[in-house]
């Protein structure tokens, strides 16, 4: 038995060995864009709504379709909603009194409550909870997408301590579930790696140029690559990610095309042509969303 288990120590003293001297991949950290859970623009856009021009903001209803009763907590719903939407300066927020044709927001508060404090083992807990469930229409009245967002927030003291106020508990749950879903609607900035290609010795040496933030060389030893060597892939497809880096992306995009071509068969070339592609559709529709935005507040102001 002593012996299997040395047998097995040493195996696995040698994975790990092995493991730790495998080359790790070169590349460098992009900053990008991941599309929206709930796409409201792309779906929207199918019906002919502008890129989220304007987004109305429905009154606060309960199960049913009636108007939420309490208008404490509508209230606290309605401000933390309007707050995190205009947070992400992508959104034109309208009232629901109004007659432009858009996309529309229904919150419905299915639980939202303070319960009554209790007692037990030397201490006072006070237990907020709550449920609102967004619907998304477009401006034709048809459903887009909905998710329920919860949040729940325990409030233990010792016996005689001050408890938070319930205003404050249910000011913070309305913020939280509110942020939560906007988060759901907008697009969300990420980093990804991206990976460079090997190749010959001037590709190489561009890596390590690359890898120096010298992006000038190592785009001249790409570029000389390429220039003898046309079907050169790694070359080809470094350059897209010195182009990225640099902020250029649609030279970027050219190239991983181009590289995903000469190396049909290549899941790399592959995966960053696709992630690089996403991100620029992505990109266009914040900045058409901005720019409507910005266009409007101009014309506002004459």
């Amino acid at each position: 038995m002593n012996k299997r288990f040395a047998y097995f120590m040493i195996f696995l003293a040698m994975i790990v060995t092995l493991s730790a001297c495998a080359p790790k991949a070169k590349g460098i950290i992009v900053e990008t864009v991941m599309p929206a859970q709930i796409d409201i623009t792309s779906e929207a856009a199918l019906e002919g709504d502008s890129l989220m021009q304007a987004i109305i903001v429905d009154r606060i209803r309960q199960p049913g379709g009636k108007i939420y009763k309490n208008k404490t907590i509508s209230f606290y719903v309605r401000s933390a909603l309007k707050d995190a939407l205009n947070q992400t300066h992508v959104f034109n927020i309208r009232g629901p009194g109004s007659h432009m044709s858009a996309p529309r927001i229904r919150p419905v508060v299915e639980r939202f409550y303070v319960a009554k404090d209790v007692v037990a083992d030397g201490y006072v807990t006070r237990r907020g909870v709550a449920a609102i469930n967004f619907s998304l229409t477009s401006s034709s009245g048809n459903k887009v997408g909905s998710t329920t967002e919860t949040a729940e927030i325990v409030n233990r003291q010792p016996i005689g301590a001050q408890l938070r106020p319930r205003a404050d508990i249910m000011k913070e749950m309305a913020t939280d579930i509110c942020q939560d879903f906007v988060k759901k609607i907008v697009p969300t900035p990420k980093k990804e790696f991206r990976q460079f290609a090997s190749g010959n010795t001037t590709v190489n040496n561009g890596v390590k140029a690359a890898m120096n933030r010298d992006w000038d060389l190592a785009i001249d030893l790409w570029k000389d690559v390429v220039a003898s060597d046309p079907k050169n892939a790694p070359a080809t497809y470094n350059l897209g990610i010195a182009y990225e880096a640099k902020k250029m992306l649609r030279r970027a995009l050219k190239q991983y095309k181009a590289a995903r071509k000469l190396d049909t068969g290549n899941s790399l070339y592959q995966r960053t042509y696709a992630k690089l592609k996403r991100k620029l559709k992505t990109s266009k529709k914040i900045d058409n969303i901005k720019d409507e935005i910005r266009e409007e507040s101009m014309d506002a102001s004459d």
